[in-house]
């Protein structure tokens, strides 16, 4: 098993081959395909879009939310969600923020893994 620290550099993503088994510690972003519309969204309307998205390790994450009695949300579940359904819009995602890497379930869009 190959240890990564995120964010990660272009040097060490291009060194994985495939099929190897990694493990990734420091921040990894969830996202859906809500995230991936309203950050291009804002990006066509001239919007700041938040730099953690740059270069990001993004996690295709469908989380069961639960808010406490002072409002403070938690994580009660944080499972894959099909990467899939985020096909149409992955590719200029990828592009945009250079993101470096993801995590999901079932399989992606030969353009998306072109993108990356």
């Amino acid at each position: 098993m190959k240890n990564l620290s995120a964010p990660l550099d272009e040097k060490t993503v291009r060194s994985l081959k495939l099929g190897e088994i990694v493990s990734i510690t420091g921040p990894v972003y969830t996202g859906r395909d809500e995230v991936h519309i309203r950050a291009l969204e804002y990006l066509d309307e001239g919007k700041e879009v938040p730099e953690v998205l740059k270069g990001a390790v993004l996690y295709h994450c469908g989380p069961i939310m639960k808010q406490n009695e002072n409002g403070i949300w938690t994580v009660v579940a944080a499972g894959p969600t099909t990467s899939a359904r985020m096909n149409a819009l992955e590719p200029r995602f990828i592009r945009e923020f250079n993101i470096s890497a993801i995590i999901g379930k079932g399989g992606m869009s030969r353009e998306a893994a072109e993108a990356m």
